[in-house]
């Protein structure tokens, strides 16, 4: 590879680049809850209740929350570089969520060991970083979620 260029796709710098993109998207119009016969077992999560209208306030949170959550991100990507390891990505993004005065989402939500997702080449979601080392080539995609 060329040494100093960037050796592989972070799925958060190709997000950055379609920042000034404006999408058409509306939402349609959703039909009905399908059934499911009685007989089949139900998820713990069904008897939870409905989705409510956020307030103001409440949004306000989740769009701050929403703009840390990229702000790390983009460190993330940064940090991603061939030779790296994705534990030290996740060590290092850890640490500035943990400044930020926020929780990593990922750590311990189901027994998950990490701070994020590091997901390379085939693997297509949810991977658990470790200590292999990024290599020139490699498609990663990086998973950022955080609590405040």
């Amino acid at each position: 590879g060329r040494p100093g260029a960037r050796s592989f796709w972070c799925f958060g710098t190709v997000k950055r680049s379609f920042a000034s993109f404006v999408s058409g998207l509306a939402p349609g119009k959703v039909s009905k809850m399908l059934p499911v016969p009685a007989h089949i077992k139900r998820p713990p999560y069904r008897d939870e209740a409905p989705l409510a209208i956020k307030t103001p306030d409440q949004i306000e949170r989740m769009r701050s929350t929403g703009r840390l959550a990229a702000q790390i991100l983009n460190f993330a990507c940064d940090a991603a570089q061939a030779g790296v390891t994705t534990d030290e990505i996740d060590r290092a993004t850890h640490n500035e969520i943990i400044k930020a005065g926020a929780y990593p989402s990922p750590l311990n939500y189901r027994g998950f060991p990490k701070s994020i997702c590091t997901s390379i080449n085939e693997c297509a979601a949810h991977g658990i970083p470790d200590d292999r080392k990024l290599q020139y080539g490699d498609v990663i995609n990086i998973d950022i979620t955080v609590y405040k």
